[in-house]
């Protein structure tokens, strides 16, 4: 589980830290983060990705090899779009270089470098990954339990010459040869890719008895640890790591997709999860099944839902039903994931939903949460059913510095509503109460209006 996270010069915030740590030795299960719009929400959001993708960076530079050389093959472009949406992407364009990831993130006009560093918390072990970079990785270093104390796995560095200082411990890579190899992959491409991404390549090289032979249990803890974050961002792209364990309860993708065909009894628990929900969220849906159909070792699946309309149950394609129903199913697959002990981050978890069906279903899952689910919301209501230790506020200064305030620190009694007084301001995080003057707009739309030079089919553009 996540412990903290600090982000200096990171897109919008220059120096800030989220920390869910419950005590010393205890990390929150659970965390609702509020602030208005704009004041940061989605970019911690995208810190937690930025992790992932410092991971998988030599996997997706791999993914854009193969769909150029597919399209300049001439391969029909509709067939790559596909494998890409089974996938779980939308486009091949939105699987990015690292480079390019690196410096999407950095605060624009800042010329100090930008620092990340997560501690987290696995098998009762601390542990602290923290990575430095402006259009390349400057610095990089992980820490966790090498078997006796908490010490430093690795750490990395480009020196003034613009050589590389990479130290690996033997505690963590135990064989002289291994040490070698990463040394040697460092040299060739850290800076392009994190040194945890380039370790991870060599994993998925190797074999698992050379694997378990020189890698120490502690350092594939820290993968492991690693491999159960999941995000799921506004664009409704899910990153999730493909290392170790993943959630195998409940498909990713619950509208439709394709899945092997050994993967049915999988499919057929998501299509009991799905209809206990939402037979139970919403009155007029009756049921809800899975259309499949198979080709060869593949099954393509899709989503139908039975509503009960003007009296009868019809037959709905989910394409065709709600944002908001569908934005549940979107969420739902992550939610599984944190019940099932993965940690997960989903951004604007409440978009399109009604306040208080998302208040519902927070509440009905938040006390059997096995693994670690942070959200971001502008849900009020669930300020009434959470712990205020649970609740985060994004507070922004007049100079745009920003800190992140749990709502425990204000010494909230029971007795007080949580939510009344965030929406008075106590906590700082909302937008500003008073209506803005609409005098000026109101002014111009009343001038003349400015004539519209006629088109060359005699209109005059103007609607008329």
């Amino acid at each position: 589980m996540i412990s903290y996270v600090k982000l200096k010069n990171f897109i919008s915030f220059g120096d800030i830290c989220f920390d869910f740590r419950k005590t010393k030795s205890q990390v929150k299960n659970f965390a609702a983060i509020y602030g208005e719009n704009g004041s940061g929400k989605t970019n911690f959001v995208t810190s937690i990705r930025f992790l992932i993708q410092s991971m998988t960076s030599f996997y997706s530079a791999q993914m854009l090899q193969i769909l150029q050389e597919k399209m300049d093959s001439g391969e029909i472009e509709k067939k790559v779009f596909q494998v890409i949406k089974d996938a779980g992407w939308d486009t091949p364009y939105q699987i990015q270089d690292f480079t390019s990831v690196m410096r999407k993130c950095r605060t624009v006009g800042c010329e100090a470098p930008t620092e990340l560093e997560y501690g987290f918390r696995y098998n009762d072990h601390d542990g602290v990954y923290r990575i430095v970079f402006t259009d390349t990785v400057l610095e990089e270093s992980l820490r966790f339990w090498t078997g006796k104390q908490t010490g430093m796995m690795y750490s990395a560095a480009l020196t003034d010459k613009h050589t590389i200082q990479c130290k690996l411990s033997p505690k963590a890579f135990q064989s002289a040869r291994l040490r070698q190899d990463i040394q040697a992959d460092a040299e060739r491409f850290w800076g392009k890719h994190s040194i945890l991404g380039i370790i991870i390549n060599q994993i998925n090289r190797q074999n698992e008895i050379y694997t378990k032979d020189n890698y120490s249990p502690y350092f594939i803890d820290v993968l492991d640890c690693f491999s159960q974050l999941n995000v799921l961002t506004k664009d409704q792209l899910s990153a999730q790591l493909l290392i170790s364990q993943q959630n195998n309860k409940i498909l990713p993708q619950l509208d439709g997709g394709v899945i092997h065909r050994g993967a049915l009894p999988l499919l057929q628990r998501s299509e009991r999860i799905v209809n206990s929900i939402l037979t139970q969220t919403y009155a007029e849906i009756k049921e809800i099944k899975y259309h499949i159909e198979q080709d060869k070792d593949q099954l393509r699946y899709h989503l139908e839902i039975y509503k009960m309309i003007a009296g009868e149950v019809r037959k709905i394609d989910v394409d065709d039903e709600s944002a908001g129903t569908i934005h549940i199913l979107e969420i739902l697959s992550p939610l599984m994931g944190a019940l099932a002990g993965m940690t997960v981050f989903i951004d604007e978890a409440d978009t399109g939903i009604h306040d208080i069906l998302f208040r519902n279903i927070i509440e009905s899952i938040k006390d059997d949460i096995a693994g670690q689910l942070i959200l971001t919301t502008h849900n009020t209501t669930l300020l009434e059913k959470i712990d205020s230790q649970n609740a985060y506020i994004i507070y922004v200064d007049y100079e745009g510095n920003k800190e992140a305030v749990c709502i425990d620190e204000y010494d909230v009694q029971k007795t007080n509503n949580a939510r009344s007084l965030y929406l008075k301001g106590v906590f700082g995080g909302i937008p500003v109460a008073e209506p803005f003057d609409d005098s000026t707009i109101l002014s111009e739309l009343q001038q003349s209006s400015v004539p519209v030079k006629a088109r060359k089919d005699g209109g005059t553009g103007n609607g008329s």
